[in-house]
């Protein structure tokens, strides 16, 4: 049986890479062109890997059970993940609470 804490490990690394692919360009810009090359950045109709990346509730839901199995089998990349979100909600909390 799943943790309540193992949701949330796996919620918070879900969040973070789906925030990644839809609204970041990423280390080297990686993300970025990821958008660009999938064409999103294309004016007109979009496929359907496109749509995905445009939308954070889709990604997130994929990246959620992508993260869900990846927790089974090396639980520690589903970690950085999740501690990376941890640092940037830690980061926009003291930059929004002034210290």
């Amino acid at each position: 049986m799943t943790s309540v804490g193992e949701v949330i490990i796996i919620g918070l690394a879900a969040w973070r890479l789906a925030s990644l692919l839809v609204f970041e360009d990423g280390p080297f810009a990686v993300f970025a062109r990821l958008r660009q090359r999938v064409g999103l950045d294309d004016e007109g109709e979009i496929g359907r890997v496109a749509e995905l990346l445009s939308c954070i509730w889709c990604t997130g839901f994929w990246m959620a059970v992508i993260m869900a199995g990846l927790w089974v089998v090396v639980p520690w990349v589903v970690m950085v993940f999740a501690a990376a979100a941890v640092v940037l909600a830690a980061e926009r909390g003291i930059r929004v609470g002034g210290a």
